[in-house]
């Protein structure tokens, strides 16, 4: 609908603006980017007058209602603080530091302060006495010890402990002789759950360390520090993914720990600590009590010098903070201040040119880096001037459209920088023509289809820039082959100025015809010979055989996907579809038609053609091998098969299976049950069938690993999937008398044990006071990946809080109330552009997600806090748990489209007593009619560019002018083929066309969108044509834009 007199404030003749998160384009009113200015940073300061009271005060700051403690020696127990930073996260435990010989008395005063029930003390009797074990005894506190023979050791034992919490993934292995560059993952790994293991920079990890680290299904080790710290040697020995993290130095090594296991792009607070390099080596230890605090926040640990390492003001230039935290005191200023700078709004970077070459008559490409900093108005050349200005994401490229076309010969481009600067690029272009070729020899049978020419002997050159250097364009073929546009009406024509082919009628595949081109310059000629062209059906038509999907059968009701390519005498494979891509770019799956299947050896490996069901079989027969190759058309693809004799030592059996995880822990509650999937599968890797599963047992209880004692209940195996895929639904049953018991899983195949990945299975009857918490999907078969487009119904997710013990059973989901008062609670996240707080609410007393239709893509922590009292009394946020979310948005949208020019518009025509300005909407669109009679508006796909789903739906987009006088055209893709735009007929909405102009028209727009005005009236203004993704509201940024001049004097 038109909006009337409203005012616009820019008038530019004919330009086209386009803006969209794949392409910036400027019209040649465009600005610079702006750059968004950062929060101001705060600071504040953790610190006592030692170390003894820096480790305190750290734990006054950590929330926590654990009655646990850790205690290490202040002076020889640095490392043992490191080896324990994970193991005390686990246990919701600050770390604290006393004497060797004596409780240290501001610690003793924080164990009572937190009402502490239990310390561990960490290292051994060289590091923390007896006398101290006994004096925290006589407190009333139980005390254990996590210790060996040597720090290596008692680096071991604190893993094991880790692991009897949570199973062990990841290993970090660090230098235990110098500890400048381990110090950085204390945090991290304590965040992730990840023990420290201390290797000798010389003899490496000694043979207790090794054999306990390769029996644990680690997947990823990370070496922290170069070859000096860990040697290569050490590193190949471990398991899973090696990663190493090194710097030159250790605040080098600190920057490249914190860009490892710190990715998100914002965080509430930097901890920044002494590196050991600020006055003596053993100032380090304020960062080893800080890594639990640190964890807890999940918030980064940065160790400095005298000033910030140059990776790590690089580092922390790409994060968002508003708060730094010094722990400790004597923490150079120049370190301080340097991290604060970080944050500084940047000054803007000079936009550089690099180079600049010819795209076609009117267009070039300009290479460098900033462009999107340069305005379309400082891009010159003498006598022209620029239509639009295209910039990439990244900046780096741009297209420049110029409103007239190059001059013959070299053309000189005047570029002005944002900062002011300008440079001159050349570039050639030729307008000479001396021959032209037609090129097309094949076609589709529908859609928008043009021939092609070529001159000058292989130059591409379009009719549009042809015209333009005043050649005349005439395509002439044998028989009514062409598009015809006379009026509102469409006729086929021998004759054609474009090359556009026929619309409204389909072309067969017995069709086929030749064409000419002729160009025509004043007394210039250039024609072709004839071209012949003949008629391919391109959706049939096969460019690629991407696969073959091959069922194992059993019996007639019971297959399996068949993974391998070996058979056995006597079994038959049934092709169950082909997966191709036609020719023109589309992936059709499962096609089960038009193609031919043949054996290099029949005698080996037959096939059959079940014609009743139209099924096609591969039945081995003999012993030997047989190359299988399926056809469509000319494209093929071929399979090599191996076909065994049907012997005992051959036959599918099971062979081997794998759990879906490696680890369950399980409370022993009635009501407690988890189904796990395993994956059985024969020896050559294919899924075993239900049928075949009569020998394979799992015991009906798991026993203890360490004594006779039932844990579990199993149910059988039920029924499988194709792929093999069963369910072991698993019950706790242990003794009372047993506090807990760790069993595993396994599968036998008559009475023997089968290979495979076995699952091991923890119960607990101990439900400890203290807690951890995780904040989670509703069920691990949910995702958390999220799409903003509606039709693929993956825009929600439900969250629950998970309560878990201090050794990591669930205990059960928690309610959560949001709200402002003591006990409920509070959501945060860390980016609002694509999960904002307004899209989390309250459900089923979980939280819930509701994406928006409209919005960015990326990756946003939900984090959930509850308000509760310290120990003042005062109200405070403490943190429950957070999950990542992943957005993505496939909605199908229009990236680009190119608009037709329109001159400014100085003359009106008369037509039913009404005086009209000559312009329509559709005059801005390369438009072809399609469809019987013509009936739908079919915009060119030459002149479109898609994202999301339909990105390859380029031939259908439509539009529908809705000639009714409340409702906007619409751009869309018509999937039932008709011309109008009907929800309820699937058809995708891709855009909107609003029409408003100045008040300086005096004017209405009928219902076919044209431009009706007073005789009496003089017309001096604006019409402006904007285009919106999908639905239009007013808050919406446009996509693209024409603004046409009105002048006419009456």
């Amino acid at each position: 609908m038109l909006k009337r007199k409203k005012k616009v404030i820019a008038k530019v003749m004919a330009t086209t603006m386009l803006a969209t998160t794949i392409a910036t384009t400027f019209g040649i009113e465009a600005k610079a980017d702006s750059i968004s200015p950062r929060t101001a940073v705060s600071s504040s300061k953790i610190a006592g007058n030692d170390r003894y009271k820096t480790a305190v005060e750290i734990s006054k700051n950590y929330s926590s209602s654990s009655k646990h403690a850790v205690i290490v020696n202040g002076q020889k127990g640095i490392v043992d603080a490191l080896t324990a930073t994970p193991y005390a996260s686990l246990k919701n435990a600050p770390i604290l530091m006393t004497q060797s010989d004596k409780l240290n008395a501001d610690t003793k005063a924080e164990l009572t302060r937190r009402q502490v029930k239990t310390v561990d003390i960490v290292g051994g009797l060289n590091s923390v006495n007896d006398s101290v074990k006994s004096e925290i005894q006589a407190m009333g506190i139980t005390v254990n010890r996590i210790a060996g023979n040597s720090k290596y050791d008692t680096a071991l034992e604190v893993a094991k402990k880790i692991d009897d919490i949570s199973d062990i993934s990841k290993i970090a292995v660090a230098n235990g002789e110098v500890l400048a560059d381990a110090v950085s993952v204390a945090a991290p790994a304590a965040q992730n759950e990840m023990p420290i293991i201390l290797a000798h920079p010389k003899n490496g990890l000694d043979d207790k360390t090794k054999a306990y680290i390769n029996g644990e299904g680690v997947n990823t080790s990370y070496v922290i520090g170069g070859t000096n710290s860990v040697s290569s040697t050490t590193q190949n020995s471990l398991p899973g993914t090696k990663k190493r993290l090194e710097g030159s130095g250790r605040q080098d090594t600190n920057a490249a720990v914190v860009k490892e296991f710190y990715t998100s792009s914002s965080y509430d607070n930097v901890y920044v600590t002494k590196s050991g390099q600020v006055n003596k080596q053993d100032e380090i230890a304020d960062a080893l009590a800080v890594g639990v605090l640190a964890a807890k926040e999940q918030d980064p640990v940065v160790i400095v010098g005298k000033s910030l390492a140059t990776s790590q003001s690089n580092l922390l230039k790409d994060k968002k903070f508003n708060q730094v935290t010094e722990i400790g005191n004597g923490i150079p200023s120049a370190s301080i201040n340097g991290i604060k700078d970080t944050q500084k709004a940047p000054e803007d970077p000079e936009a550089i040119v690099s180079s600049v070459s010819l795209v076609n008559y009117n267009t070039i490409k300009i290479v460098g880096k900033e462009l999107k900093r340069i305005d379309g108005n400082k891009i010159e050349i003498s006598g022209n001037s620029v239509s639009s200005y295209t910039v990439n994401e990244a900046g780096t490229e741009a297209k420049v459209v110029f409103n007239k076309t190059f001059n013959s010969g070299t053309n000189t481009v005047k570029i002005t920088s944002n900062l002011g600067k300008t440079t001159t690029h050349n570039f050639t272009y030729s307008t000479e023509i001396s021959s032209v070729e037609a090129v097309t020899s094949e076609i589709g049978l529908d859609g928008i289809q043009y021939l092609e020419f070529t001159v000058n002997n292989g130059q591409k050159r379009s009719v549009e820039e042809l015209e333009s250097l005043g050649w005349k364009v005439k395509f002439t073929a044998n028989q009514p082959v062409f598009y015809e546009l006379d009026g509102d009406k469409v006729d086929k024509s021998k004759e054609s100025t474009t090359g556009l082919l026929k619309t409204t009628e389909d072309f067969t595949t017995s069709d086929s015809f030749w064409y000419k081109v002729t160009l025509t310059k004043g007394t210039k000629e250039f024609k072709t010979s004839e071209k012949v062209v003949t008629c391919k059906d391109k959706n049939k038509d096969v460019k690629e055989i991407r696969d073959t999907t091959f069922m194992l059968q059993q019996s007639s009701t019971n297959e399996v996907e068949m993974n391998s390519k070996t058979l056995l005498i006597g079994e038959k494979l049934k092709v169950k579809g082909i997966d191709i891509t036609n020719l023109n770019g589309s992936k059709v799956d499962g096609v089960t038609d038009g193609y031919s299947i043949e054996s290099s050896n029949s005698n080996v490996l037959p096939v059959l053609v079940d014609k009743a069901s139209n099924t096609v079989y591969l039945q081995a027969k003999a012993d030997g091998k047989a190359t299988i190759t399926v056809k469509m058309g000319d494209v093929k693809k071929i399979y090599d098969i191996t076909v065994n004799e049907a012997t005992e030592s051959n036959k599918r059996k099971p062979n081997s299976y794998k759990f879906e995880k490696t680890s369950i822990k399980m409370l022993n509650k009635e009501d407690n049950s988890e189904d796990v999937k395993v994956t059985i599968t024969d020896k050559y890797g294919d899924p075993i069938p239900s049928a075949s599963l009569n020998q394979v047992t799992c015991t009906n209880k798991v026993t203890s690993n360490s004594k006779s004692v039932a844990i579990a209940k199993l149910e059988e195996l039920g029924d499988g999937n194709k792929k093999g895929e069963f369910n072991i639904n698993i019950t706790p049953a242990l003794d009372s008398t047993f506090k807990t018991a760790t069993g595993t899983v396994k599968l036998q195949y008559d009475g023997k044990d089968m290979s495979g990945t076995n699952l091991s299975v923890s119960v607990s009857s101990e439900i400890s006071t203290s807690s951890t918490y995780k904040l989670n999907t509703t069920s691990s078969t949910i995702d958390v990946d999220l799409d903003r487009y509606r039709k693929q119904d993956d825009n929600t997710l439900e969250l629950q809080l998970e309560e878990y013990t201090s050794a990591g059973y669930l205990k059960g989901k928690v309610d959560v109330a949001l709200g402002n008062n003591i006990g409920q609670y509070v959501v945060e996240t860390s980016n609002s552009d694509i999960i904002s707080k307004d899209n989390i609410s309250n459900e089923n007393k979980n939280l819930k997600i509701n994406l928006d239709k409209d919005g960015k893509e990326g990756s946003a922590t939900i984090t959930l806090y509850i308000y509760e009292k310290n120990s003042k009394g005062e109200k405070i946020k403490t943190k429950r748990g957070d999950i990542k979310i992943n957005v993505e948005d496939t909605t199908p949208r229009i990236k680009e489209i190119t608009l037709n020019k329109i001159d400014p518009i100085t003359e009106f025509k008369k037509e039913d007593n009404k005086h009209i300005i000559d312009f329509k909407v559709e005059d801005l669109f390369k438009i072809n009619k399609m469809g019987i009679n013509g009936v739908r508006n079919i915009i060119d796909p030459r002149t479109l560019k898609l994202t999301g789903t339909q990105k390859d739906n380029i031939t259908d987009v439509s539009i529908d002018f809705r000639e009714t006088e409340n409702e906007n055209p619409v751009i869309f893709i018509d999937v039932d083929k008709d011309g109008k735009y009907n929800i309820d007929k699937k058809d995708e909405l891709l855009a909107t066309i609003v029409m408003e102009h100045t008040d300086g028209i005096k004017a209405e727009v009928d219902n076919k969108y044209q431009i009706k005005f007073d005789d009496n009236k003089d017309q001096d203004g604006s019409i402006n044509v904007r285009i919106y993704n999908g639905e239009y509201n007013e808050t919406k940024t446009q996509l693209t834009y024409q603004t046409l001049n009105v002048k006419i004097d009456k």
